[in-house]
C-alpha cells in the first residue's frame, strides 16, 4: 500500500489450487463480491484453481471525524485473473473487471457503496460493517 497525501494506491495478487483433491464443489474457491471481482455477486464464480491481480486507487473526498480517523473516500479498481476447473458449466479462462465505489469508516460503521463490471456480468453493492469472511485470502475489507 502506498500513501501520497490524500491518495492511496494498493496492489493485490492472490491465487489458489485444490492440488487435485476431490473436495466437494461447495469447498471450491469462490470469487465475486466487493473484495474479489466486484462485477460478480459474492461467491458467483466457483473454481478449483485461480489467480488474480487487482489494483485500486482511493482519493480522500471528505473528513467525517478526523480525531477518529473517519473519512469518506472515492475509489477505482481494476482486476484480471484466470480460473481453472470451474465448478459451474462455464468454460475456464480469463476474467477481467473494474469497479467504482465510495466509502470509509463512519460513525455508524464501515460503509461502502459501489458498482462493478466483470467478464459477462455486473453487480452493485452496499455494505455496512465488516463483511463476514468466507475463508478466502481476499476477505480483507477495503476500509479497515
Amino acid at each position: 500500500m502506498l500513501h501520497a497525501g490524500v491518495t492511496t494506491l494498493w496492489l493485490t495478487a492472490a491465487g489458489g489450487t485444490d492440488l487435485g483433491s476431490t473436495l466437494p464443489a461447495d469447498r471450491a474457491f469462490s470469487l465475486g463480491g466487493p473484495q474479489s471481482f466486484p462485477g460478480y455477486a459474492p461467491g458467483e464464480v466457483r473454481v478449483r484453481a485461480y489467480w488474480t491481480v487487482q489494483g485500486n486507487v482511493l482519493w480522500r473526498v471528505a473528513d467525517i471525524l478526523p480525531i477518529l480517523n473517519q473519512a469518506l473516500y472515492g475509489g477505482l479498481g481494476v482486476e484480471a485473473g484466470h480460473v481453472h476447473d470451474r465448478v459451474d458449466p462455464v468454460a475456464d479462462g480469463g476474467l477481467y473487471g473494474g469497479s467504482v465505489y465510495i466509502g470509509g469508516r463512519t460513525p455508524i460503521g464501515t460503509l461502502t457503496i459501489g458498482v462493478g463490471k466483470a467478464t459477462g456480468a455486473w453487480a452493485a453493492w452496499v455494505t455496512l460493517g465488516t463483511p463476514v469472511g468466507s475463508g478466502s485470502i481476499l476477505d480483507q475489507p477495503i476500509f479497515r
